[in-house]
């Protein structure tokens, strides 16, 4: 109860009315964010009326917004509180106090659900319709571009299949074409393979042939009808094994087996002689042949035997389909040198000027001439190995034209003009100091399981060197124990032990470590050289062979053994090690010397105490220190004793009593004396030449 002015009012709480009413939410307003204020546009305006709006579709630009609502509570508007809550964004609701106005701000592509509810002051709640709000993707992330994505896949797949199928064609074909040239290859090389062991059977009997063939045309008077027969034989034969090295040649440029020297040649003069070779084949056969050189005198650094073969097929070529005119040029270019050999034979098509150099190719038409079809082929490959090039050249409509380019120099030139003057020199230095075997020629053993060829070796070699023949390597091998041997030639293809297992069983035992080899085989190939290389072989001589070849390597082997020996013994500071071949004999006289330097001042050392150290029996350690050095245990003692001394007395820092004394003679005098008959010179002697040499 309350008085007023106009009387008293009273009220009773209990009949009052409470307000259950719930007012509506309605959307009033969308405002995008970062456009200007005429795009600002209401949704309302868009869809006649906001409120009854359900469905609100945006761009992609227009991710960022406000909206605006509010509620029809007339009782104290200002007090209501509101929610909201952004389905697809957010799942709580989210209070905005008394704001009615929410902000959106980079919303991504897809579907929301914005709801709004409110709490007035009587404290009813109301909730707004959701309302449904599409933010559409870029185009980038549209459905079409989905679409599209899908399609540029299915395409992708489509090609990587495609691409994959073909690579898997193209790889099969690949292969199938790699086999196709493995087997043409195999059989290429089955063919080569059976010439050339046809040709390795025949050189032995060759040898046989040849050999005493050449002694019968030195004794056989000339003009008679022997000689000539001989002659005619002599040359099929000389034909037959140049058919046989061309064959093997070619062998050994296609397994790179071929080492070329280069070394400083008159190309003119190598013409002129091939030339020469070829004279009366030319003359027979009625060819006019010109010869068309620029100058007399046109060097290069060349393998002249290579070269030779080169010029021989080459020539050999020419005239064999000639019909009578050759015409062959040499000019001098920069850096190279061109030979032109042209004939008028038949002209081979342009389409074969790569083909005729292919082996066993013959062209159309020349079916009946002679010749095997690697004679080209094998001066291509030569060519090849001199850095030059060799071609047909098809420009010339009116003859078959070869074109011959080479260059001047080479990579690894050797002067030979310098190195003869040099090995005339160090000839001259070993001259005077020869090494000579007491009343004894040198002693070779031959083994060689074809008697025949033994006899006929053994035979020729006989007036000089003392023989010794064995036919099998194990017999061999007992001889060598019980035998002074200087020398073993030995083939390898023998029954029981062959060469290379023989070779290597002496180059590996400390008794015969040092006596040089040489082995004969008709084997050339690049495997066999390689083990022949391998087991220590110090020659290898193939099949048919010159005696006189064979000869020069014997005598070549025996005579840089002596020059090693005597330098070693007649030059102070000669090192032993400088006579060792192999590496059992170097390890044998590294620790014989230091054996001996490491007691060199004990002047009673003795061949036992070498014997005892080195674990060998004293006649064992003699036949080896004799074998390689040529010397006896106690020589070999004495020499390093005074080659020690020289090193002391270069020095300069004792005097020669104390050099005498540390190097175990019992006094100056006989040092004096010792090492004067040893270098030609006295201990002051050898001091002065020192100084001089510094």
């Amino acid at each position: 109860m309350t008085l007023s002015t106009s009387g008293m009012v009273a009220f009773n709480p209990k009949k009052f009315i409470k307000n259950t009413f719930r007012p509506s939410i309605f959307l009033t307003g969308i405002e995008i964010i970062g456009k200007e204020s005429s795009e600002n546009t209401t949704i309302s305006a868009l869809n006649n009326s906001i409120t009854n709006n359900k469905e609100i579709t945006l761009h992609p630009d227009e991710n960022s917004f406000n909206l605006d609502f509010t509620s029809l509570s007339y009782t104290a508007p200002e007090m209501v509180k509101y929610w909201y809550k952004l389905e697809g964004s957010t799942s709580d609701w989210i209070s905005l106090g008394k704001r009615h106005k929410v902000y959106f701000s980079g919303l991504s592509s897809g579907n929301y659900v914005f709801k709004v509810k409110a709490l007035n002051v009587n404290g009813i709640w109301s909730k707004s319709s959701p309302v449904q709000i599409t933010i559409l993707p870029p185009l980038w992330k549209s459905n079409l571009a989905y679409v599209f994505y899908i399609c540029i896949l299915i395409v992708l797949c489509f090609q990587g299949f495609r691409f994959y199928h073909n690579r898997i064609k193209l790889r099969n074909s690949y292969l199938l074409t790699e086999l196709n040239n493995k087997k043409e290859k195999e059989l290429y090389n089955a063919k080569i393979e059976f010439f050339t062991n046809i040709s390795h059977e025949i050189r032995t009997p060759l040898s046989l042939i040849k050999g005493p063939l050449e002694k019968l045309l030195d004794k056989v008077d000339p003009g008679t009808e022997i000689k000539e027969n001989l002659s005619i034989m002599d040359k099929n034969v000389s034909r037959l094994l140049n058919l046989v090295s061309q064959l093997l040649d070619f062998r050994k440029t296609e397994l790179e087996n071929v080492s070329l020297t280069f070394v400083k040649t008159n190309i003119s003069d190598l013409v002129r002689e091939t030339y020469t070779q070829f004279s009366q084949i030319i003359k027979s056969k009625n060819i006019y042949f010109e010869l068309k050189l620029e100058t007399d005198d046109l060097i290069a650094f060349v393998d002249a035997e290579v070269l030779t073969k080169i010029l021989s097929n080459l020539f050999n070529n020419a005239i064999k389909y000639s019909k009578s005119n050759i015409i062959l040029s040499l000019s001098k270019k920069e850096g190279y040198f061109k030979l032109t050999i042209k004939n008028d034979g038949k002209l081979i098509p342009s389409h074969l000027r790569n083909k005729i150099f292919e082996p066993f190719f013959r062209a159309p038409g020349t079916e009946n001439q002679s010749g095997t079809g690697i004679g080209l082929a094998l001066a291509y490959s030569l060519v090849k190995l001199h850095k030059g090039k060799l071609k047909l050249d098809t420009n010339d409509a009116a003859m078959n034209s070869f074109v011959l380019k080479l260059p001047i120099h080479q990579d690894k030139e050797f002067d030979f003009d310098n190195v003869k003057k040099s090995d005339i020199k160090v000839e001259d230095d070993f001259s005077t100091h020869k090494l000579k075997i007491e009343n004894n020629k040198p002693t070779i053993l031959l083994i060689e399981d074809n008697e025949d060829l033994l006899d006929f070796v053994a035979k020729d070699l006989m007036d000089t060197y003392t023989i010794i023949k064995s036919t099998n390597a194990i017999q061999a091998l007992d001889i060598v124990d019980n035998e002074s041997i200087q020398l073993i030639i030995s083939d390898v293809m023998m029954p029981e032990m062959d060469g290379f297992t023989f070779c290597e069983k002496m180059k590996t035992n400390i008794s015969t470590s040092h006596i040089p080899i040489i082995l004969l085989t008709a084997k050339i190939s690049l495997g066999a050289r390689i083990e022949g290389l391998e087991s220590g072989a110090d020659a290898y001589i193939d099949k048919p062979f010159s005696m006189g070849y064979l000869k020069v390597q014997v005598s070549n082997l025996l005579d840089n053994r002596r020059n090693i020996i005597d330098h070693y013994s007649s030059s102070p500071l000669a090192h032993i090690r400088t006579m060792a071949h192999t590496s059992v004999d170097e390890n044998f006289i590294k620790r014989l010397d230091g054996i001996i330097i490491s007691n060199i001042s004990d002047s009673n050392l003795s061949v036992d105490t070498l014997a005892l150290n080195m674990n060998m029996s004293r006649s064992t350690l003699y036949r080896k220190i004799n074998s390689v050095t040529n010397l006896t245990p106690l020589d070999l003692i004495n020499i390093t004793r005074l080659k020690k001394a020289a090193e002391l007395l270069k020095t300069g820092s004792y005097k020669i009593y104390q050099i005498a004394e540390m190097v175990g003679f019992n006094s100056q005098v006989s040092f004096g004396r010792s090492f004067q008959r040893q270098f030609n010179m006295t201990p002051s002697e050898y001091i002065k030449f020192e100084i001089k040499q510094q």
